[in-house]
C-alpha cells in the first residue's frame, strides 16, 4: 500500500509526523512509523547524502532520520 501526501513546504518534525498520522489515519504509531522509514532511508543513502538533505530541512528533523545534530549553546 503506497499513500502519497503532497507537501507544498518543508515541515518541522512535529508537523511532518502529524501529516503522516493524518494520511495513515493513526496517531500512536505515526512517530514510530515515520522515524523507522526515514532512518532506513538514511542508512541506505549514507551519511553524506543524509547530511545534505538535513541541511535543507527545518531543525528538529534529524532525530526522525536517526541522526543527532549538536548545536552550540548560547
Amino acid at each position: 500500500m503506497h499513500r502519497r501526501f503532497p507537501l507544498t513546504q518543508f515541515l518541522d518534525a512535529p508537523a511532518l509526523v502529524q501529516a503522516v498520522a493524518t494520511t495513515l489515519d493513526t496517531t500512536l504509531a505515526a512517530r514510530w512509523d515515520t522515524s523507522t522509514v526515514l532512518t532506513a532511508h538514511a542508512d541506505l543513502a549514507g551519511n553524506q547524502l543524509t547530511d545534505r538533505l538535513l541541511t535543507q530541512l527545518p531543525l528538529g528533523n534529524a532525530l526522525l532520520f536517526g541522526c543527532i545534530v549538536l548545536t552550540t549553546a548560547l
